[in-house]
């Protein structure tokens, strides 16, 4: 049983460090990735990449975690959307931690859920660019490290109706709540918006408006 124990533990480590690796090998694709502008279309190639709202009632939580790994600082941005791309809330958080990329941003999953439920914007589903994460909620296998038990938490949420899906979307695709990360780093407090957002954020929201996709 002991080794049993040991050896699936260590089994799923390295299940959670190579998801992480192709998280961060997504991110850099991306972040090296040639991207034309067009009148508020973001275009990878020839693939348009947009924010999508959300269908019928449900709401949708766009989250980005960002680092700042000189200050162990964790900037956390998430965006609350209803179908027809209005603004429910919008938080910016951060935490003084060594966090690695992904659990920073598995946290942050948690921390937008939270704020979804104090909203009593459900059910929803969620968006984020960290790969390794969504794949590691949506396969179902935890383990006992930070990671694991964060997403664990994330799970139980999904198994309750609280979250309806968890996708992963390119960085294109999340531009508001990146924006929001880049915030949350800079300032002293964690601060939240109803039914409102920082300016900073404004232009990005006004392209993710539905009206304004050329279909």
């Amino acid at each position: 049983m002991r080794n049993w124990w040991v050896h699936g533990e260590r089994v799923q480590m390295m299940d959670m460090v190579l998801a992480w690796s192709k998280s961060f090998l997504l991110d850099f694709q991306e972040t090296n990735e040639t991207v034309v502008c067009s009148d508020r279309i973001v275009t990878c190639g020839s693939e348009v990449v947009h924010w999508v709202p959300p269908i019928g009632d449900l709401y949708k939580i766009n989250t980005y975690a960002t680092l700042n790994v000189n200050e162990n600082i964790v900037g956390m941005g998430d965006v609350i959307r209803n179908q027809h791309g209005g603004v429910m809330g919008s938080t910016v958080q951060c935490l003084e931690a060594c966090f690695s990329p992904a659990l920073g941003e598995a946290v942050d999953l948690l921390r937008g859920i939270e704020f979804a439920v104090d909203l009593g914007t459900l059910p929803v589903v969620i968006e984020s660019k960290a790969w390794g994460v969504v794949e590691l909620i949506n396969s179902g296998s935890m383990n006992f490290t930070e990671i694991g038990l964060v997403c664990s938490d994330i799970v139980s949420r999904l198994r309750n109706g609280l979250i309806t899906r968890v996708f992963y979307v390119p960085r294109n695709a999340n531009t508001v709540a990146h924006s929001l990360a880049k915030l949350a780093i800079t300032v002293d407090n964690d601060r939240f918006w109803v039914v409102s957002f920082p300016d900073c954020v404004r232009h990005c929201i006004q392209d993710d408006l539905p009206g304004c996709f050329s279909q």
